[in-house]
């Protein structure tokens, strides 16, 4: 219709606030998941059970590196927030999982700060997202650390499967050398038997 128009636009906070939240719940799946892999128990009667990961060093240091990486203020931006802190995310005291303490600070900053938002986790060389990506990326993509590593193990393994083979035909060889040595001491014991029984008539 003829007459004045007005458009608005703007940025959707509600989305934006989800996909933050989504963030917050997919890293806790990540540390509660090594948590649980890695923890040991012990029952009443004071058997130690140990997670399947317990002794692996790797499983602990990405642990340690995403908490950091999260925690930590980051460098190199323009806006006024510079860690999650900043946005009413903080950790929870108790483990490596963080938390949404604050959801009126996140709100506030989605809606009066969203460029130092976007800032935080997109910047090309320090946002929190790129450098979260870059080091999954080293850790746990296709030329990962951790594909080399189950690389490797798979290899150690096949080569420890060819040796047990090996030892078990040595051994199956080695059990019929002795078993024909035997019947050879055998027929030679009873042949000097045979033989001392004639000796003994005459």
């Amino acid at each position: 219709k003829e007459g004045a128009t007005t458009v608005a636009v703007g940025s959707d906070t509600t989305k934006i606030k989800l996909a933050i939240t989504d963030f917050i719940a997919d890293y806790n799946k990540i540390q509660t998941l090594i948590g649980t892999q890695t923890a040991s128990t012990t029952d009443a009667k004071g058997k130690v059970t140990a997670g399947i990961l317990a002794s692996e060093s790797d499983a602990n240091q990405i642990a340690s590196k995403l908490r950091t990486a999260v925690n930590s203020v980051v460098s190199g931006l323009s806006g006024s927030i510079a860690q999650l802190a900043g946005l009413g995310i903080d950790s929870n005291g108790n483990d490596d999982t963080i938390t949404l303490k604050d959801s009126a600070k996140l709100d506030t900053a989605l809606a009066d700060n969203l460029s130092a938002v976007q800032d935080l986790f997109s910047n090309s060389t320090s946002g929190l997202a790129v450098r979260l990506s870059a080091y999954l990326d080293v850790t746990a993509g296709e030329s990962g650390s951790l594909v080399t590593k189950q690389s490797n193990i798979t290899r150690q393994s096949t080569n420890i499967d060819t040796q047990v083979a090996d030892m078990e035909r040595l051994v199956l060889q080695r059990r019929q050398q002795m078993i024909d040595s035997f019947v050879s001491m055998e027929t030679a014991q009873a042949r000097i038997n045979q033989q001392l029984q004639f000796l003994t008539k005459n």
